[in-house]
């Protein structure tokens, strides 16, 4: 899919992803080597082009994730909302969860990723999700 995507060549996510996700993103976990950081920060940045993310969407991820991980939301509150946020933006929330559910399951690392940052039932992030899903799935990718 990389490989055949036309503006991936032109606009490197390596460049457009530097700002939200900085090289030194995981300088601070010093049990990993250096080229094994510079590898998964490097992947990040291959996996928000995967998703057709854009350069605000990422950010908007990791300040969700900072919120979140400081502020702890009820799974159950968090669901509740999101079929309510998702339903205004989509009309049908089922469906809108699905395009969101059917973007992440295309690659397992992300599923796992938004998980192990608290944003599995976050509205915000659903709702970026769903709307990436269906431009993914406008251009034929999904």
């Amino acid at each position: 899919m990389r490989d055949q995507d036309g503006p991936r060549r032109l606009y490197s996510p390596q460049n457009t992803y530097a700002d939200p996700i900085p090289d030194a993103l995981f300088d601070h976990v010093v049990e990993i080597a250096e080229p094994v950081r510079a590898a998964v920060v490097n992947e990040l940045r291959e996996i928000s082009a995967d998703l057709g993310l854009s350069v605000s969407d990422v950010a908007n991820i990791r300040t969700r994730a900072a919120y979140l991980h400081k502020n702890p939301q009820d799974a159950g509150e968090q669901q509740k909302e999101a079929r309510h946020v998702l339903k205004a933006a989509f009309g049908d929330a089922d469906r809108a969860l699905q395009d969101a559910r059917a973007l992440a399951a295309r690659d397992p690392r992300v599923r796992n990723l938004i998980h192990t940052m608290g944003l599995g039932n976050d509205p915000e992030t659903l709702v970026m999700l769903t709307y990436a899903a269906r431009r993914q799935r406008n251009a034929g990718r999904l």
